[in-house]
């Protein structure tokens, strides 16, 4: 890929992520979602060699249908990476939030999150402890089909990420998509 989520520079690289998730309906209106993987990134050239990492990432959801329309529920995300060849240290972080799904009208759903979200990365040779932060994530969307297979969106999303050569950046996004998708053929943007 050539793209980044960060610092706007780009660099050739390989990622993989590997996981497992399992949906388990506890009840006919209650339903368990769990999922763990493992990711990787490998840059391709020695420039970015400080970027190779790996990581490992824990969800679990409890979901409840309150009717037909409506779906509320709690979720969990823990996630660590660790990068082996620069001066970057081993970040972790911790997500809890409730959330809730609905049909509002008969073409067009809405979601929305929120909850709290802890982050730490360990101590650096630039920096004597280590960093730590705590802030209220949120999110939420609009999706409305327009036609058969003509949908659009808008969205909204706070959260805390690691940044790109360090520490940890706070993002917040708005935006719109526009998608078409007919049998085997799909296009957005």
């Amino acid at each position: 890929g050539l793209t980044d989520d960060y610092g706007g520079q780009n660099y050739a690289r390989f990622q993989n992520s590997f996981g497992a998730n399992a949906d388990v309906l506890i009840q006919k209106d209650m339903n368990l979602a769990m999922s763990l993987s493992r990711s990787d990134v490998i840059p391709a050239d020695d420039e970015f060699k400080d970027q190779r990492s790996s990581g490992y990432n824990a969800s679990l959801a409890w979901e409840y249908q309150m009717n037909p329309r409506l779906v509320t529920g709690l979720s969990a995300n823990y996630g660590i990476a660790s990068y082996p060849d620069s001066n970057q240290k081993d970040s972790g972080s911790l997500a809890l939030s409730a959330f809730g799904n609905a049909a509002v009208f008969r073409n067009t759903t809405a979601s929305i999150s929120a909850g709290y979200s802890r982050a730490m990365i360990s101590a650096t040779n630039q920096v004597g402890s280590d960093i730590n932060s705590g802030i209220i994530v949120a999110s939420a969307s609009v999706n409305s089909e327009i036609s058969k297979g003509l949908s659009h969106a808008i969205s909204y999303n706070r959260n805390q990420g690691r940044g790109f050569e360090g520490g940890l950046d706070i993002s917040e996004s708005f935006s719109y998509a526009l998608s078409w998708k007919r049998d085997m053929m799909a296009m957005g943007f």
